[in-house]
């Protein structure tokens, strides 16, 4: 099937040996998927194929809501939390975590195939399309290798991640996704850095408005950025926003920089699958992404 499902790619997208070899694959059609799972829809139009986005997006989809998979199974497994919350909490930090691992894995920063409108620097595409497209990379995967092999693979990623206690809570996105959804915009800025070279502190706060403005520290500008918003979080918004951001409940410390997720809060819990810290949205994309791609299993078969 997955031979038939490889035909339906254009001879125009050459295959992607390189991620093919890195994953461990050795088929020419798992290759030819993964080929197409490189590319940006905006080298599709250049290409003169844009019916292939949808394709993508079907990926993308699919990708995504494996890697949430993935890695909440992954913290369930690791037997080491004590609620649900946290699990929940951590899930929602490791993933973007576990993404990033895996585009490096496949050195998508190198081998993505752009259109010349988005290249702007050489090796240097934005973290929204490197997203993107490993999340595309992760979905093809999925189809060649199945669900247990993303989930092995994702799990190293994690593991190593906590066994260096090094997941970092993405606070400026869920402030931005928060800011958003009030009809507001989050605005960061720089107000200080101190200390001698080789030990700079940074200092830098974030606004909604004027009455809603908190600072953070950190020893990089990005560090102090995620500290303010963590502050921001606790400080201005509603438990139950909170909650659907999955926010860890922890308040930060006076004068912290970038909070940390913990190994104490890398602890997973021992439960029910319904308490892995997986999103009914994340669900519902899986789904969604599944139902999606009948048709085009169904068209490889006539």
């Amino acid at each position: 099937m997955l031979i038939n499902v490889a035909t339906l790619v254009p001879p125009s997208i050459p295959a992607q040996e390189v991620w093919a070899r890195s994953l461990g694959l050795h088929d020419s059609a798992m290759a030819r998927l993964l080929g197409l799972s490189s590319e940006h829809v905006s080298h599709l139009h250049e290409l003169g194929i844009p019916e292939c986005g949808g394709t993508l997006k079907v990926l993308e989809l699919l990708g995504t809501s494996t890697l949430q998979l993935a890695v909440a199974h992954t913290i369930h497994l690791s037997d080491v939390a004590h609620t649900a919350a946290e699990a929940s909490a951590t899930t929602a930090v490791a993933i973007p975590s576990a993404c990033a691992r895996f585009g490096e894995h496949l050195s998508v920063t190198s081998t993505i195939r752009l259109g010349a409108s988005l290249i702007g620097n050489p090796g240097q595409p934005s973290r929204r399309v490197l997203r993107m497209v490993t999340a595309q990379a992760i979905g093809a995967y999925t189809l060649c290798a199945g669900y247990a092999k993303v989930r092995e693979l994702v799990g190293t990623y994690v593991d190593q991640a906590t066994a260096a206690g090094s997941i970092q809570a993405d606070f400026t996105s869920a402030l931005n996704s928060y800011s958003q959804s009030i009809g507001r915009q989050a605005h960061y800025q720089l107000d200080a850095q101190s200390g001698p070279p080789h030990k700079i502190t940074f200092t830098s706060s974030v606004w909604t408005d004027k009455k809603h403005k908190t600072q953070g520290t950190g020893p990089t500008r990005e560090a102090a950025e995620q500290a303010a918003a963590e502050r921001y979080l606790h400080q201005f918004t509603p438990l139950a926003a909170r909650a659907r951001l999955n926010i860890p409940h922890t308040r930060p410390r006076p004068e912290t920089s970038a909070s940390t997720v913990t190994n104490t809060r890398l602890q997973q819990l021992r439960s029910p699958a319904s308490q892995l810290g997986i999103t009914q949205d994340g669900i519902g994309f899986l789904n969604t992404a599944l139902t999606q791609l009948s048709p085009l299993f169904s068209a490889a078969s006539r």
